[in-house]
């Protein structure tokens, strides 16, 4: 049996997804549409799918939808469940609506910034003690390194080549330990205190 809503919204949404192997990214990405396809209050007027894209090791691949919703309700409920990367309404030409809908859609809206915020603050203090406890056992890791080798002194690129960092990430680190007094540095080698 065929849906057919009175009144319905159409809208063009464009859903694209990342991720590995290629297969599994295309394969993917038609599950999408088919969970989509079988929702009460969407109907997939059109579909059209494009050959995923190498990209620095990942693939990416989108669908283009013309969908008509039952409700303006469901094309916010759609838009928060699959997160398009855009969407269009085509039909009809301007919409109304309740100042209840828009009060509980703005609400909704707000609180997942909100939660995304939050969650973003954490990994943002995760990854500074993260980046913090690195640096402290890099730094132990070069300090080793140099009391360890034949001359008690090594210059930046053979530090690099035994630690496996490059040299030109290296060098900034190396400047700043010395700063800190942890290293020091004398005629382009680097000794430690």
């Amino acid at each position: 049996m065929s849906k057919e809503f009175e009144n319905p919204i159409t809208a063009r949404a464009i859903i694209e997804i990342l991720g590995k192997p290629k297969e599994y990214v295309s394969s993917t990405l038609k599950l999408i549409v088919n969970g989509i396809e079988n929702k009460e209050n969407i109907i997939v007027v059109k579909k059209e799918f494009f050959e995923p894209e190498e990209n620095e090791g990942m693939f990416t691949a989108f669908t283009e939808l013309e969908l008509q919703f039952k409700s303006l309700n469901d094309v916010v409920a759609f838009c928060f469940e699959n997160l398009p990367t855009s969407i269009e309404i085509l039909e009809p030409p301007a919409l109304t609506t309740e100042a209840r809908f828009l009060t509980e859609f703005l609400t909704g809206l707000l609180a997942k910034l909100h939660k995304l915020n939050e969650e973003l603050q954490v990994e943002k203090q995760k990854n500074k003690i993260l980046n913090n406890n690195l640096e402290k056992s890099l730094r132990n890791l070069v300090i080793l390194t140099i009391s360890r080798s034949k001359d008690k002194s090594m210059n930046a690129e053979a530090v690099s080549r035994f630690i496996g960092v490059n040299k030109d990430q290296l060098l900034p680190l190396l400047r700043s330990w010395v700063k800190q007094g942890f290293i020091v540095e004398e005629d382009g080698y680097f000794k430690v205190k």
